[in-house]
């Protein structure tokens, strides 16, 4: 019994050997998510707010009262500015007079911190007022004013991020480890075109994945595609090309699928929190948006959803879509001049 005690704390000592003898892994597995928490920690300092700012159309303070006095960040715009706020996920209620006098608190109802904001603005302002029953409810039914409008966009990006990277990146590094890597190079082919393979074969995949999702938010929400299809399309391949030419950078010297998940989630699971793909980045601090606005998940989510719930068309995209062309070009071309084939 002993002996065999000894000889499995043998093994499980190797395997600690093992997994500390890589500088990399300790740094994923230990330090990442103390940085990442602490990153978060910052952009989340509100205090952890329940709600969400409201749009004000009218001409005077909301039923005589201004944001203060009901606690809430109450915004005035005109109907123009407030349904494309509402787009953009920057406020969460449209507030508005209506016919004799009414005020009108348009909200989504799937939308838990929209619906918290109208029943405490409308409770604020009943508290005050003179006409009970002036202050009515209602459920905002304007394509792509609802949470589901901006959260398909979202997913949209967030898979086509997730698709290349764990396609292409992944992909890389298991090639690595099985030596294959090593046989292609000593092989006539052209190792610039091994590695767009995997960008070509990736961008057919993904496409049917990125339809997939589009169809199912169309018979199960009734998400509706407003803007142009030259312009959606623009913005997939050009987002895919920037998310593949990053995996190649992060796969370029990556020795095992062990550190490859570090560095793929590490690259990933920022983005996925900071570029709005649930809930919009607006709501971070200045600072933090100045970076976020940055990152190419930034770009591709806020093009799909410029495209399919604001109208836009070919001529709104083609900046960021130029971003996102020259990003993985410049990804692409330095994972290939450090890429690692033995």
């Amino acid at each position: 019994m002993n002996s065999r005690l000894r000889s499995f704390q043998a093994i499980v000592t190797i395997h600690f050997k093992e997994f500390f003898r890589e500088p990399e892994v300790i740094f994923w597995g230990f330090l990442f998510p103390i940085i990442l928490s602490w990153v978060l920690g910052i952009a989340f300092s509100s205090g952890g707010k329940t709600t969400v700012p409201v749009a004000w159309t009218g001409t005077a303070a909301i039923g005589g009262l201004g944001g203060p006095a009901v606690g809430l960040d109450i915004r005035p715009l005109d109907e123009a500015q407030a349904l494309l706020a509402l787009k953009r996920g920057e406020v969460g209620v449209l507030a508005r007079p209506g016919a004799g006098g009414r005020i009108e608190l348009s909200y989504d109802p799937r939308n838990a911190s929209a619906e918290v904001t109208a029943r405490r603005l409308q409770a604020g302002l009943a508290g005050t007022d003179p006409q009970p029953g002036r202050v009515v409810l209602e459920s905002l039914t304007l394509p792509g004013t609802r949470y589901i409008d901006f959260l398909i966009p979202g997913l949209l990006a967030m898979g086509l991020m997730s698709s290349a990277m764990w396609g292409v990146g992944w992909g890389l590094i298991e090639s690595r480890m099985k030596k294959l890597l090593r046989r292609l190079a000593a092989s006539p082919l052209n190792r610039t075109d091994f590695l767009l393979t995997f960008v070509a074969a990736r961008l057919v995949q993904s496409g049917l994945e990125f339809l997939m999702l589009i169809l199912f938010g169309r018979l199960a929400f009734g998400v509706r595609i407003q803007g142009s299809l030259a312009a959606l399309a623009l913005i997939f391949v050009t987002g895919n090309l920037a998310f593949s030419g990053l995996a190649v950078l992060i796969a370029s010297r990556t020795a095992n699928t062990r550190v490859g998940n570090g560095l793929i989630n590490a690259v990933q699971f920022p983005m996925m929190l900071l570029s709005g793909v649930f809930f919009s980045y607006r709501h971070f601090p200045e600072w933090a948006q100045a970076v976020v606005r940055l990152l190419p998940l930034t770009a591709v989510a806020d093009s799909l959803r410029a495209v399919i719930n604001e109208g836009a068309g070919l001529s709104r995209v083609v900046l960021p879509a130029g971003v996102l062309l020259l990003s993985g070009a410049l990804f692409l071309a330095c994972g290939r001049r450090i890429f690692r084939w033995y």
